[in-house]
C-alpha cells in the first residue's frame, strides 16, 4: 500500500506540473514544427548514402561545418544557434554516460548532424516527405553515424528532439540491436532532460506520453509488461504508437520509482545485451534483466497500478485520441459477409534507422 500510495502521490505532483506545461506551452517533443510536445511515433527514413566510392559522409558545399568535442554539424542555416547547440549536444552527451553509470564507449569518430534550414530540404533528403521528425541513421563504419534535422519556426533546431537521437547513439554504439522498447523508451526518457548542476540528466515529465497513457489504458487492452518488453522489431512496428507510450511509460515507471532496484534494471538491461548479436536476439536478454531484477509478479502489479494512477490523474487531452470501435462488416448481395480489405503490405526495413 505503501508503495501505491507514493505513485499515487507522485502522478498528482505529475499531473500538477503537466498541467501547468500545457498552459505555457511549453514542452518538448519530436518535430519542432509540431510544438507542444506532442509526441508521434516516427517514420522510417533511408539511410544516408555516402560518396560514390567513399566510405565517409562527405560535407556538400552549400554547408558549413561547425565542429564540437563529440560531432560535426552541418547546416546550410546562418543562424547563430550553433554557439548554444553545440555545446548543449556536448554536455548532453557526457551527461548521459555519467547518469546511467555507463561509460560512451568508442564511436570511430565524430557523429554528423546535419541541420537543414528548411523542412523541404530535410524531406528531400531524409525522403520521407511526409514526417517532420528527427532521425539518426546508425552505420558500423566510421564517419557514417548521422543525426538529420531541421530549423524550427525560431529558426533553431529542438534540442529534445536532438537529445532523443543522442541517446540512440548511445545505445548503438553499444550494441548493433538494442531491444525495441529499450531503445525508444530510454531516448523518450531524457530527451526533455536538461543537465543538473552536477552533471547529470534528471528526466523531466511528458505530459503527451503520459495523456497517451491515460487514452489507452482503459479503453483498450495496453501492452502488458511481458508482452512489452518481449516485443521484437515486427512486433514494435504492429504495436505502433501505444508501444512508444508504454515503453517511455516503462523507463519512467522504473527511473522514479520509489525502490532503487527498479532504476537498476534499465542499466542491467543495457549491459545484458549483446554488442555483435543479430537483429532481435538481444530482445530476450534485455527481458530477463528486468524479470530477474526481483518477483516479476509483484513488478507486474506495480506496473498495472502506475497505469491505474496515469488513467486517473487530470491531463491534458490525448494527442493520439482513441479511435472509434469499427463499424460491423457489411452484408454483401448474398447475404455473407463483404470481403475483408486486402492488407497492407509490411513496411520495407531499412537497416539503421531511428526516429
Amino acid at each position: 500500500m505503501r508503495g501505491r500510495r507514493v505513485f499515487a502521490a507522485g502522478l498528482s505532483v505529475l499531473a500538477a506540473l503537466l498541467l501547468s506545461a500545457a498552459g505555457s506551452g511549453k514542452g518538448s517533443g519530436k518535430g519542432s514544427g509540431k510544438g507542444g510536445g506532442k509526441p508521434k511515433p516516427p517514420v522510417k527514413t533511408q539511410p544516408a548514402n555516402p560518396a560514390p566510392g567513399s566510405g565517409t559522409l562527405v560535407k556538400p558545399a552549400g554547408m558549413k561545418e561547425i565542429p564540437t568535442r563529440h560531432y560535426r554539424i552541418w547546416t546550410d542555416s546562418a543562424g547563430d544557434w550553433s554557439a548554444t547547440t553545440g555545446p548543449r549536444m556536448d554536455a548532453f552527451r557526457d551527461a548521459l554516460g555519467k547518469t546511467l553509470a555507463l561509460p560512451w564507449p568508442a564511436t570511430g569518430g565524430s557523429c554528423v548532424v546535419r541541420i537543414f534550414k528548411n523542412t523541404a530540404d530535410f524531406a528531400g533528403y531524409a525522403k520521407k516527405s511526409a514526417s517532420r521528425s528527427f532521425s539518426y541513421s546508425w552505420s558500423s563504419a566510421p564517419g557514417m553515424c548521422e543525426v538529420i534535422g531541421f530549423c524550427g519556426p525560431t529558426g533553431a533546431p529542438d534540442p529534445g528532439p536532438l537529445s532523443h537521437e543522442c541517446v540512440h547513439q548511445y545505445l548503438r554504439a553499444r550494441v548493433s540491436w538494442p531491444s525495441p522498447w529499450l531503445n525508444e523508451g530510454l531516448s523518450e526518457l531524457f530527451e526533455s532532460s536538461e543537465v543538473s548542476a552536477n552533471g547529470t540528466l534528471s528526466p523531466t515529465p511528458q505530459r503527451g506520453w503520459l495523456s497517451r497513457l491515460r487514452s489507452v489504458s482503459p479503453q483498450s487492452k495496453p501492452l502488458s509488461l511481458s508482452a512489452l518488453i518481449n516485443l521484437d522489431d515486427a512486433g514494435w512496428d504492429r504495436a505502433g504508437p501505444d508501444g512508444y507510450a508504454a515503453a517511455w511509460g516503462l523507463c519512467y515507471f522504473l527511473w522514479t520509482s520509489p525502490n532503487p532496484a527498479r532504476r537498476e534494471m534499465l542499466k542491467r538491461s543495457v549491459l545484458a545485451m549483446s554488442p555483435g548479436a543479430a537483429k532481435d536476439a538481444n530482445v530476450r536478454p534485455a527481458a530477463d534483466a528486468i524479470r530477474s531484477g526481483g518477483d516479476p509478479a509483484a513488478l507486474d502489479k506495480e506496473w498495472r497500478a502506475f497505469l491505474a494512477e496515469a488513467w486517473k490523474a487530470s491531463l491534458p487531452p490525448s494527442p493520439f485520441p482513441v479511435p472509434p470501435p469499427a463499424a460491423p462488416a457489411k452484408k454483401g448481395p448474398a447475404g455473407k459477409n463483404a470481403a475483408p480489405p486486402a492488407k497492407k503490405p509490411p513496411p520495407t526495413e531499412e537497416e539503421g534507422e531511428e526516429g
